[in-house]
């Protein structure tokens, strides 16, 4: 995952938070855990919550998991003249996602 640097008021999202799709407000940081506050309840909407997360798993990028294996599967495609085009395309869409 990207080395990133998160700050108070920071929109984030986290793999234990459905899989980097829910924007999360960083409120509190200490060594290892960001305080974050959303929408954690699973179905309740306009839920407001706060817990403490470990910053392993958090990517100001939303829907991260996804755009990773999209690039993985985007270099798989390159040498194919079929998917060329496409693979070229998710390269440059993906191009912040480190792999």
């Amino acid at each position: 995952m990207n080395e990133e640097k998160f700050t108070y008021g920071d929109i984030v999202y986290h793999e234990k938070v459905y899989n980097y799709a829910e924007p999360l407000k960083v409120i509190g940081i200490i060594e290892d855990e960001l305080c974050l506050e959303g929408d954690f309840s699973g179905g309740t909407h306009n839920v407001v919550q706060r817990d403490w997360m470990p910053i392993k798993g958090t990517s100001k990028i939303e829907n991260f998991s996804l755009k990773k294996r999209a690039k993985e599967l985007a270099k798989e495609l390159v040498g194919d003249e079929k998917h060329k085009e496409l693979a070229e395309i998710i390269l440059k869409l993906t191009n912040n996602i480190k792999i």
